[in-house]
């Protein structure tokens, strides 16, 4: 038996190279087009007796099957590679074959080993320009042709052929009314339209858009179990993991349908080229496997994102269910990392933000699941507590951020240049946990919201001077926060009585604990403040009040 394995390299730097969304569009379209539709085209090209059921798996730019004859594989191997330079030029893949007699763990590391070697080899890029060819003015690579007075190169050329194609990502989510809706190919409309339908209307060009990135969590453990579970029935490959990786694709796909549907309920505005259809104002970008990366407005990015991650354990647990054969949790849950940014700003630095954003989340949620299980296990060895920390599911989390510098970093670099104060205080709460998520280290997204819509009915002047306060230090901030607190009780003693419950449910202070008695408890004890979070949240339209 051989066994080839495909796997693009870098997916997400061929799609984001370019700030131009139908652009980033055609890039994604042609990765996930290619282990679909361009495979299958290939393996009946060469007559080869693949079928379905041969496949481990196949989707998110990589594939893994197995070949009975060695003539089928060499030939998959040799022609695939060549198509795939051809058809998507520019996009670095590795591919590996190893005969064996199951696929086991031996099996496995040969193929890593070999995809590890594939990866650190460097691939021509085609086609080599001489001194005189003239170049695309936005990549230097060599110009292949001249449109609209314009010179693009073969990636940019193949890019912009596949945007309009078709909404290739979208078509996976089976929307009802999806003959009745365009996706967007630009952030902004241009003044002929040339560019298709845009994310916002030319009313909205100075509002903010988001980048979401989502991520399941947990996958890794679960993928070791399969692993444990093929070592022990070989047998059991490749319905096992091509079973389990259908479960979280499918359970993805109908998640992302689930909040959808919920975002479309708002209204719909009419596509300029074709009035008879609407213009969804959102665009997927990534959708495979448990990753999502998308585009949308700024007003409905978490609204969105919530629902994703809900509708998300609802899927994997139904999905979870019918599966058998190896261990599984109750279902899983999934990190977000949102970046709020202008449309004219970097995308793929605000795409590295949003990752961050989300490892940020992940590692969160982590810890949170780790501190859960120590605390079931009680008084326990730590073998037994390793054991319970397996059956937890970490908790959904969402960490977003919105950018008001020139230059966009990972979020490491934004707490410490952007978020720190003088004496060392954090001036943000990130992440927080989803309002489904059991109580724990984790602030509460919707507790987010409360203050949010409690500090725009209190006013922007008397936020903006607590923010001040904030940034100064500790001095300033304990004088902001007895001024605060007597003016409140003064003037508004019901949003007092509203506010201080609320703020220490966000930082876990009580009463008791000591400085908590004469001033608002801004802090918790790490010294984090969540103040800072609500207004950004309202300054991206998030929620109805304002306060930035």
């Amino acid at each position: 038996m051989f066994f080839y394995q495909f796997k693009v390299n870098g997916i997400q730097p061929y799609i984001f190279a370019t700030d131009r969304l139908r652009e980033m569009v055609g890039a994604s379209a042609l990765v996930d087009q290619l282990t679909r539709r361009d495979l299958t085209r290939v393996i009946e090209a060469l007559g080869l007796p693949i079928k379905d059921e041969d496949f481990a798996r196949r989707a998110g730019g990589s594939f893994l099957v197995q070949i009975r004859a060695r003539a089928d594989a060499e030939a998959l191997r040799d022609l695939w590679s060549l198509y795939v330079a051809h058809k998507v030029p520019g996009l670095g893949f590795c591919h590996a074959l190893h005969e064996a007699e199951h696929y086991n763990a031996a099996t496995r590391r040969a193929l890593d080993a070999a995809l590890h070697d594939g990866r650190n080899r460097h691939m021509p890029h085609l086609p080599a320009g001489s001194p005189l060819a003239r170049r695309a003015p936005l990549t230097g690579d060599p110009a292949v042709v001249l449109k609209h007075g314009r010179l693009a190169d073969a990636v940019c050329r193949a890019k912009q052929a596949a945007a309009v194609g078709g909404a290739f990502l979208e078509d996976k989510l089976n929307l009802s009314d999806a003959d009745d809706l365009v996706f967007p190919l630009s952030f902004v409309p241009t003044d002929d339209h040339s560019s298709g339908d845009a994310l916002i209307n030319e009313h909205e060009t100075d509002q903010y858009i988001a980048v979401i990135h989502i991520d399941g969590n947990g996958l890794g453990a679960v993928v070791e179990n399969l692993n444990a579970a093929l070592a022990e029935n070989p047998a059991a490959f490749p319905h096992l993991p091509a079973a389990f990786s259908k479960a979280v694709e499918d359970a993805t796909h109908r998640a992302a349908r689930t909040a959808c549907i919920d975002l479309f309920k708002s209204g719909l505005a009419a596509s300029a080229g074709k009035p008879h259809k609407k213009v969804a104002p959102v665009r997927f970008l990534v959708l495979g496997g448990d990753d999502v990366t998308l585009v949308t407005r700024a007003a409905d990015a978490l609204a969105f994102t919530r629902c994703f991650q809900e509708a998300f354990a609802v899927e994997t647990r139904a999905a979870f269910a019918k599966l058998s054969g190896l261990t599984l949790p109750d279902h899983l849950s999934a990190a977000a990392g949102v970046a709020f940014i202008k449309p004219k700003q970097p995308f793929h630095m605000a795409y590295h933000l949003a990752e961050s954003l989300c490892q940020t989340a992940k590692k969160a949620a982590k810890a949170a699941a780790k501190a859960a299980a120590e605390e079931a296990a009680g008084e326990k060895t730590a073998k037994a507590a390793g054991l319970v920390a397996d059956a937890v599911v970490a908790p959904a989390t969402l960490a977003f951020h919105r950018i008001t510098t020139a230059m966009i970093d990972d979020w490491e670099a934004v707490v410490a240049f952007e978020k720190t104060t003088r004496d060392g205080h954090w001036l943000t709460m990130q992440p927080y946990a989803l309002d489904g998520a059991p109580d724990g280290p984790l602030p509460h997204l919707g507790d987010l919201y409360d203050l949010t819509d409690l500090l725009g009915r209190l006013g922007r002047g008397p936020v903006r001077e607590l923010q001040k306060a904030l940034y100064l230090g500790e001095q300033h901030t304990r004088k902001a926060q007895r001024r605060w607190r007597e003016n409140l009780a003064k003037n508004a003693p019901d949003a007092l009585a509203e506010l201080e419950p609320l703020l220490r449910r966000l930082t876990r202070r009580t009463k008791d604990q000591k400085g908590c008695d004469d001033r608002l408890p801004l802090f918790d004890a790490q010294n984090r403040s969540p103040v800072a979070d609500a207004v950004a949240l309202a300054a991206v339209g998030d929620v109805k009040g304002r306060v930035s």
